[in-house]
Formats: C-alpha cells, sequence, structure tokens
C-alpha cells in the first residue's frame, strides 16, 4: 500500500496523481490544494532563503506549517491502518 501525497500547482511533476494510478497497485492519493513541489520540506532558515530561494518561496508564509498539520492526521490514519492489517496477518 501506498498514500502518495501530491501538491494540486506541482511545478516539477505533471499529471502524477493520473500515471500513479496506473503504476501503483493500491495507492491511495491525497491531494493538496494550492500548493507546489516543496511545500513538503521544513521551513527555510535564513541559510535556506539566501542559498535555495526558488524552493523556500512556501515557507515565507507558514504554509508549510499549515500544510504539515493538514498531513499529519492523514499520514497517521495510513499507516496505523497498515499496521492494523499487517499484524492481523
Amino acid at each position: 500500500p501506498v498514500l502518495l501525497v501530491v501538491s494540486e500547482h506541482d511545478e516539477l511533476l505533471d499529471n502524477t496523481p493520473a500515471s500513479a494510478t496506473q503504476w501503483l497497485p493500491n495507492v491511495q492519493l491525497v491531494s493538496v490544494s494550492q500548493v507546489g513541489h516543496f511545500v513538503y520540506l521544513a521551513e527555510c532558515n535564513s541559510l535556506g532563503f539566501e542559498f535555495a530561494k526558488q524552493i523556500c518561496t512556501e515557507s515565507v508564509s507558514g504554509l508549510r506549517f499549515k500544510v504539515h498539520q493538514q498531513l499529519q492526521p492523514k499520514i497517521t490514519a495510513f499507516l496505523e491502518q497498515q499496521l492494523n492489517t499487517n499484524q492481523e496477518r
């Protein structure tokens, strides 16, 4: 089983959800709206803003923190479901 988290406005990967369902059996998709590819990374610090500006854009508004909070219960539920399923076997 795979939990695939995708961004609605991913600037690097095109058509990920549609193609993933073709080559990944038993995939569960979670789509996060109005975010880009790098929103899943940790918040950027001053060095990140200085040397990697292109991947720190979502970090400015606190969007990364909000997305992380939104995803945490979904990821936890998926993992608990998989662990419980595997223990029953």
